[in-house]
């Protein structure tokens, strides 16, 4: 197979994490990146267990999304058609944003 990346979002998921963790390294990605959308409960501790306790850790980078990175990041939903204005007009009002701080 193929080497790949597995790249996933992760908010409030402590629950889910060692349900779907195994699943996901069971699949031999080359890389796993796990991002955390400033969780407030153990999602980040479950994952770094889940992912030493498979032996996965080497390979498993673990981003913690800060408020500075989430003005600096624009995320979009899975849509067939991007829309050059609808990106504009988020840019624009992000920028309105930081500014105003």
């Amino acid at each position: 197979m193929e080497a790949f990346t597995v790249v996933m979002p992760v908010h409030n998921e402590e629950k889910f994490l060692p349900l779907s963790l195994p699943s996901i390294y069971n699949l031999n990605p080359s890389e796993v990146i796990l991002i955390f959308d400033r969780c407030t409960d153990r999602s980040l501790e479950v994952t770094k267990e889940c992912s030493s306790r498979h032996r996965f850790c080497e390979n498993t980078k673990f981003v913690e999304v800060t408020e500075e990175v989430c003005r600096r990041v624009l995320s979009l939903p899975v849509h067939p058609l991007v829309d050059r204005k609808a990106i504009k007009y988020v840019l624009d009002v992000l920028k309105d944003i930081s500014s105003s701080r």
